[in-house]
């Protein structure tokens, strides 16, 4: 779970980056809305692919111990 909640994070905080600096397209006469909604579409599929990753990982790199039954 700490993958997804890391990986959400970093989304928020990338979103918020964005966000600051999309007002600055309305200066260069391109929609900042579209642009937004383009780059964060982006953001989220980077999102999914990291989660994805990084789960993937961290199943491959666990340790599993078996414990013999005990006698009955």
């Amino acid at each position: 779970m700490s993958v997804i909640d890391t990986s959400w994070g970093e989304h928020l905080q990338a979103l918020g980056d964005l966000s600051a600096g999309t007002a600055l397209h309305s200066l260069t006469g391109s929609d900042p809305l579209a642009h937004y909604q383009q780059e964060a579409a982006k953001l989220f599929s980077a999102l999914l692919e990291r989660i994805e990753r990084d789960t993937v990982g961290y199943l491959f790199n666990l340790d599993v111990e078996v414990q013999a039954e005990a006698p009955s």
